[in-house]
């Protein structure tokens, strides 16, 4: 079995918006195998531009324990590692 928590904000700073996120995942069972645990932490920052247009980053960093191999891409970590990203990006509202 697995619980899940997550706990979010966004707190708007004038026109533009903070966010943050913690998340925390805790597998158990009657097998090693199953204990896979994780805690993850999120900030982003959202800059709008226009009503339309906004310039958005966001830092993210995941840590894993016991056997956990949850990612923030395409590739697993290794067992009990972890893995830390970055976004930048624009996005447009037509």
């Amino acid at each position: 079995s697995q619980k899940a928590i997550l706990l979010g904000v966004s707190v708007p700073v004038g026109t533009n918006e903070v966010r943050a996120s913690y998340v925390t995942a805790d597998g158990s069972g009657p097998l090693a195998a199953d204990n896979k645990d994780a805690k993850q932490f999120a900030i982003g920052y959202i800059h709008n531009l226009s009503k339309r247009t906004a310039l958005y980053g966001t830092y993210s960093k995941i840590s894993n324990s016991g056997v956990g191999t949850y990612s923030l891409g395409p590739v697993a970590a290794a067992a009990g590692g972890g893995a830390t990203g970055y976004e930048v990006g624009v996005r447009h509202s037509f």
